[in-house]
């Protein structure tokens, strides 16, 4: 038998607040690299996600566009519907982002490129698993 160990460490770091004038919502100016990114819709409900482009993500949510036949743009619908919600509440909408993140794999520490989809995949599994066991709720596609 052999046994195995992995790591995933990476931080939040925050990004301003979503705001909204009608139904356009804005974000924070991000920057175009990959990395993770988390949505607090309020203290128990929060959307994580991964990108290649931070700044282009947070776009696709502040114009969807796309038809109902395609999942990108009926995800990013249903995450701006969901922040618009929040706002509509009162709610304060906090981004959270994280651009870099280390694996340790047997004892070995070593960056965890996120500009590699497999690797960001592992980084936002990460995110999602912590989160749910720090008590939240994800509006996660593949969790709602």
């Amino acid at each position: 038998m052999q046994r195995n160990s992995l790591t995933v460490d990476f931080e939040w770091m925050p990004h301003g607040t979503v705001t909204a004038d009608g139904h356009t919502i804005r974000f924070e100016p991000a920057p175009r690299t990959p990395g993770l990114y988390r949505i607090d819709l309020d203290a128990t409900h929060t959307y994580i996600g991964e990108t290649s482009g931070l700044a282009g993500r947070f776009n696709g949510y502040r114009n969807p566009g796309g038809s109902s036949e395609t999942l990108v743009p009926r995800t990013n619908r249903r995450v701006q519907r969901k922040i618009l919600e929040a706002l509509a509440g009162g709610r304060i909408v906090p981004v959270w982002i994280s651009t870099e993140a280390k694996l340790t794999v047997r004892g070995e520490t070593v960056p965890l490129p996120l500009n590699d989809k497999t690797h960001r995949l592992l980084a936002e599994a990460a995110a999602i698993v912590l989160a749910e066991r720090g008590g939240y709720t994800l509006e996660n596609l593949h969790r709602s």
